[in-house]
């Protein structure tokens, strides 16, 4: 687990490109998923340039975890953009780790 803790560490202090540094945490949640025994691996998917996919199944149930770490808080516009481009698949639960957080809607927003 120390190696895991560290490995987080370092992706906060390398001086990583944003890209780099995201790939690099997408690697690290496969590992840190595979220390708990379950079964993960890093996708790619079509059009979806903004970030990593991992897919995993836990307890007989199909995960999707979509992670981005932007620069800044997702805006609610890319935030749409990135949900809309996830396949809907009704056995599947979809997860977005956004790992600079969200902005908060604007005041009176629905």
């Amino acid at each position: 687990m120390l190696n895991l803790i560290g490995g987080y560490g370092q992706l906060l202090d390398s001086g990583l490109s944003g890209d780099q540094r995201q790939e690099q945490f997408v690697a690290f949640v496969v590992d840190l998923l595979g220390h708990q025994a379950v079964h993960a691996r890093s996708d790619e998917p079509p059009g979806f340039a903004d970030g990593g996919r991992v897919t995993f199944v836990l307890d007989g149930r199909y995960y999707l975890l979509d992670i981005v770490w932007p620069e800044q808080p997702l805006s609610e516009d890319r935030l749409s953009r990135i949900l809309a481009s996830t396949p809907a698949h009704g056995n599947v639960k979809h997860a977005l780790l956004c790992m600079a957080g969200f902005q908060a809607p604007p005041t009176g927003a629905r």
